[in-house]
């Protein structure tokens, strides 16, 4: 699945010389706003962009960031916003058209209920047409598949839930839900290589 059939619709939009106290309800409530000039992208404002930028004018709060395709994957676009910090990005045609925005916790939402409901790891037992080594790569790369992106969901809901974090015994939790994540990450991916070895 790609993130176009993900991009919101009716999207909140303000124009570049618009006041941050106008667009403050909004930010609350949209976790971003697109800033453009009549139909041309000047960019997005998320509410921490004006935590670190605080300023009179939408133009002078905009934080510059990476545009994703609509042919991205899901799993690509969790990556890029994760890695990069980003709650939202915008998306944009091969011709650099804006399209819309996605928001991570969208994606996340996405992505984890298409995982939930779709694990299947299929056995299949080798045969004179399908042998013990394609076999066991197709189950190799099922595994590692179900069990990979599930834990990455984790962490990236995790690294959503530290932004917003008031209390010590909470950011402790976070921390213990993500390392314990990164075990699991790496004995998954021991096992497969015991597994490939054998």
């Amino acid at each position: 699945m790609n993130i176009a059939s993900l991009l919101k619709k009716d999207e909140p939009t303000a124009g570049p010389f618009s006041s941050m106290q106008s667009l403050e309800d909004t930010l609350l409530t949209s976790k971003y706003v697109a800033i453009l000039d009549g139909r041309r992208f000047i960019g997005l404002i998320t509410p921490q962009d004006c935590l670190r930028h605080p300023h009179l004018l939408a133009v002078d709060c905009i934080e510059e960031r990476p545009a994703l395709s609509p042919d991205d994957s899901l799993e690509h676009a969790v990556e890029v916003m994760t890695s990069g910090g980003f709650r939202a990005l915008p998306v944009v045609d091969t011709n650099g058209t804006y399209l819309g925005s996605i928001t991570l916790e969208r994606l996340l939402l996405e992505t984890f209920s298409m995982f939930h409901s779709n694990i299947q790891i299929s056995i299949v037992r080798p045969t004179e047409d399908y042998p013990l080594e394609k076999a066991k790569a197709d189950f190799l790369k099922d595994l590692a598949h179900h069990t990979g992106n599930p834990l990455q969901i984790i962490l990236s809901a995790t690294y959503l839930l530290s932004q917003n974090v008031t209390s010590q015994d909470d950011s402790l939790l976070i921390s213990a839900i993500q390392d314990s994540v990164r075990v699991l990450q790496a004995l998954f991916a021991e096992l497969c290589q015991a597994y490939a070895d054998s």
